[in-house]
């Protein structure tokens, strides 16, 4: 019997993973992107995975150099349209500043991104990256508040995404933009921006936030500035507060990445598109995710326990093998398809698009492949125990449901 429900299970399995792929749309676009990496950054190119994938999709070239090693002559960084610049793990030296102030005057394009701060992690660098923005002549305009020893984060306690630093932020608090075009949601992690120029903001958080800092004092509250705009005498300049939305990093408790949020990438290749002049447009991606192996999973259980008349031992063996199986499943369609697209309906558990970044990284076939072991297992002892359940039901109340079952199968 082991075998045939096994076999039962492993035809839901080929079933499941015959999907048809559409084609990703391509085109070639004539810009040329470059990131900047130094000693101590978090947020290097690793994390930046599948936007740079994406940009490459379409044509778009994307290099990168690391200012503590060496630094690119000036005709060579200005073959780049766009320089991006995530939050420093150092300071800029002088020769590096003087490099960036000449890219930008000869015409070239920015984008600079820092860090939050909370507790004793002072994660942002506002020091470094004020320096920065004071040697390109815009801190007139915009900085990043605090410093290295005292920096903060934007938190909101009823528009977030699970925890007060997800904040959600929707097309009310993006102006009217080339930036802003077909942005309807976006998840936020970042510092605040001291703007003395209202002219150059480009999205806010929402009215019920606030900027708290490293001693949980909070300094600001309402609609803060994290995204602004600045055109520059030779290019322009844009500036984000957070390097994480748009990271690989994950959104916690939902199974996703920030850049595969909502509109986080399309909010990005927006971004190119006002600095270059050139609209760029990320691959059309229909996400569909279907919740129904549940009901495979419960159905299983309950014919578990039918079969082996409710021996504990024989439906716990059954409910690993289901969970290999859910797992299985879950791992075959990340590879396939980088994403879950049929799955279990536990929220933030069943779709999964993007591992876990920190100190040890965990690619997300293998979230996937633990959370579905997990769910496969409790699914089917959940049909098990409802099983369990009618036939108590059927005993106290003389429905007969178990003699038509027993004489059925025989």
């Amino acid at each position: 019997m082991y075998k045939r429900l096994s076999l039962a299970y492993l035809f839901l399995l080929s079933v499941l993973v015959v999907f048809i792929v559409s084609p990703v749309h391509s085109e070639t676009n004539e810009v040329k992107i470059i990131f900047r990496e130094s000693a101590g950054q978090y947020y290097t190119t690793a994390l930046y995975k599948t936007v740079i994938g994406d940009l490459k999709k379409i044509g778009v070239e994307v290099s990168k150099y690391n200012a503590s090693a060496s630094l690119p002559p000036l005709e060579n960084l200005s073959q780049y349209d766009v320089l991006v610049i995530p939050n420093p793990g150092t300071d800029f030296q002088e020769n590096e500043l003087a490099l960036i102030k000449q890219y930008l005057d000869s015409g070239g394009n920015l984008i600079i991104m820092g860090d939050i701060q909370y507790d004793d992690r002072h994660y942002g660098k506002p020091d470094y990256l004020n320096n920065l923005l004071d040697y390109i002549g815009i801190s007139n305009k915009v900085s990043f508040w605090g410093t290295n020893d005292n920096g903060d984060e934007i938190k909101d306690n009823v528009n977030n995404l699970g925890r007060s630093w997800q904040v959600l932020v929707t097309s009310k608090q993006f102006k009217p933009h080339i930036i802003s075009v077909g942005i309807t949601k976006v998840a936020v992690n970042s510092p605040s921006l001291v703007v003395s120029d209202p002219d150059i903001i480009v999205a806010t958080s929402p009215s019920t936030s606030y900027a708290e800092d490293t001693q949980g004092n909070i300094h600001a509250s309402g609609e803060i500035p994290w995204l602004v705009a600045i055109e520059t005498e030779g290019g322009k300049v844009v500036i984000c507060g957070g390097s994480k939305i748009f990271s690989d990093a994950l959104i916690y408790g939902t199974g996703q990445s920030y850049i595969s949020y909502g509109d986080n990438e399309r909010l990005f290749f927006n971004i190119i598109w006002w600095l270059t002049g050139v609209r760029v447009r990320a691959p059309l991606v229909a996400k569909v995710f279907i919740p129904i192996l549940d009901i495979f999973g419960i159905i299983a259980g309950i014919v578990a326990a039918h079969v082996y008349k409710l021996r504990s031992r024989d439906i716990l063996i059954f409910s690993v093998i289901g969970g290999i199986i859910f797992a299985l499943i879950a791992v075959l369609q990340v590879i396939l398809f980088g994403e879950t697209v049929i799955g279990v309906s536990w929220p933030g558990w069943g779709y999964v698009s993007a591992g876990i970044s920190g100190e040890i990284v965990v690619e997300a076939w293998q979230v996937a492949g633990m959370r579905y072991f997990l769910a496969g297992i409790i699914i089917v002892l959940v049909g098990a125990f409802i099983y369990w359940l009618v036939m108590k039901l059927d005993e106290y109340l003389k429905l007969g449901i178990r003699e038509r079952l027993e004489r059925r199968a025989s």
